[in-house]
């Protein structure tokens, strides 16, 4: 037991180890620590704390961020199964975030809320919001919800847009999760009741309960 939990603890400064060299600007000493792992009697390359390690250092450098996906594709290659957080750090450099996220499942790791809710307000942030839409029916229907804050600046968003038909879908969505402040809930109900063409949404509101 001993053994084994020194084993861990060496892992865990091995991977703080990694990520100092990679802050000070010494990656390229990187491939010496891990040659000292393997003295020690640690495989770098079926630890996954240290992949994580090494994906997060190339994820921060602006000059070489493709370096972090080819850290992931060694770490399937080697038989070390990516977790949520590989692929959460991932998620700030991806350009197709989407993508990344349909890949999780073949890579044996499912999206979790944390993925889901960086994906969508990553959407938000960029204007995608029929895009976001898509995103938040796929975390209802798997009983996550997006933030509070999230969900608000997401309405507000489309509000500004103007598009009623969106808003009502995004509100029928939230509303199964509770996602929204009441605040945030009569503001946005406000301005899809004042389109005619919208009034059909009093309906389905009659059987919502605000918390």
């Amino acid at each position: 037991m001993a053994g084994k939990a020194e084993l861990v603890q060496n892992s865990a400064v091995y991977g703080v180890l990694v990520r100092a060299l990679f802050r000070v600007g010494r990656k390229g000493e990187v491939d010496g620590l891990l040659e000292g792992m393997k003295g020690r009697g640690i495989v770098p390359h079926r630890d996954r704390v240290v992949y994580n390690a090494m994906i997060a250092g190339f994820c921060e450098d602006e000059r070489d961020p493709s370096a972090a996906f080819a850290v992931l594709d060694d770490m399937q290659k080697c038989g070390c199964k990516p977790n949520a957080v590989t692929y959460n750090m991932l998620l700030g450099r991806w350009q197709d975030a989407n993508e990344l996220v349909e890949d999780m499942p073949r890579r044996g790791c499912p999206p979790d809320v944390v993925t889901y809710r960086m994906l969508f307000d990553g959407l938000c942030a960029a204007g995608e919001f029929h895009e976001a839409n898509r995103v938040l029916i796929q975390m209802v229907v798997k009983g996550f919800a997006p933030s509070k804050d999230g969900a608000r600046k997401f309405v507000e968003a489309i509000e500004k847009e103007g598009d009623g038909g969106l808003l009502e879908s995004v509100l029928c969505q939230l509303a199964k999760v509770n996602a929204l402040e009441r605040s945030g809930w009569e503001k946005a109900v406000s301005i899809v009741l004042n389109d005619p063409a919208e009034l059909r949404i009093e309906k389905q509101l009659a059987s919502i309960r605000f918390a």
